[in-house]
């Protein structure tokens, strides 16, 4: 597969030695999805389904479950939770499964991930976005806001993880500018992205998101996002 950051319509997060702005580029935002077709649902039911029994034993779930086994054993029991109206800001640890490589690899290099809601009565949109990361500061954020993600999604009763402001920032107007139109379906929502088709169900508290790539090596993106966030100066 392709680098995540490549199939959606936002900018990179650059940030200076000492931490700076971010910033989010909209110009690609009202873009339609890709001319190709995206795959099959029923190839992309059984691709999904495969690479997360993989995922599963590779985090031994079995044993001591990590906080993907939210996604290896709550994914078929999702449902297409309901979305209140307004704006909805979302920020999950994402993990690049290809279908040839082990699950394993990919388990050790967790990806930060925003995703946007908008309800405008019976209008919904969404947006799912990664920063490219361009430096040794911005890497250091990331890697302190997904262990915040983690023990959120780990610990329901722990407090709101902190996502420092220069990350906040790029995804906080995820919501306002979604442009790919939800869709209800039988066990969740989905929509065509630029590049990619996901699905979103809603497990518990917690929303996952699958997205398979239209082209590259076969294999999924799969995210965890929670809202109990807050911005940190």
């Amino acid at each position: 597969m392709m680098r995540r950051s490549r199939f959606f319509a936002v900018a990179a997060l650059a940030l200076g030695a000492c931490g700076g702005a971010a910033h989010v580029a909209t110009g690609a935002a009202s873009g339609a999805a890709s001319g190709q077709p995206p795959p099959a649902a029923t190839s992309n039911t059984d691709l999904a389904t495969t690479i997360l029994a993989r995922l599963d034993e590779a985090a031994g779930c079995a044993r001591a479950p990590s906080v993907f086994c939210l996604a290896t054993r709550g994914w078929a029991d999702g449902v297409a939770g309901e979305i209140p109206p307004g704006r909805h800001l979302f920020v999950g640890v994402a993990l690049a499964l290809v279908e040839e490589e082990p699950a394993g690899e990919a388990l050790e290099q967790p990806i930060l991930v925003g995703m946007g809601l908008r309800r405008d009565g019976a209008a919904l949109a969404a947006m799912v976005a990664e920063p490219e990361i361009k430096d040794r500061a911005a890497a250091e954020l990331v890697e302190r806001t997904l262990a915040g993600i983690v023990a959120v999604l780990e610990t329901p009763t722990a407090a709101p993880a902190g996502v420092p402001a220069p990350l906040y920032d790029f995804f906080a107007p995820l919501p306002e500018v979604a442009p790919y139109a939800l869709v209800r379906g039988a066990h969740g929502w989905s929509f065509d992205g630029s590049g990619q088709t996901t699905e979103l169900r809603k497990v518990g508290k917690v929303w996952l998101a699958i997205e398979i790539p239209h082209e590259g090596p076969r294999g999924i993106y799969l995210t965890i996002f929670t809202d109990r966030v807050r911005r940190e100066p």
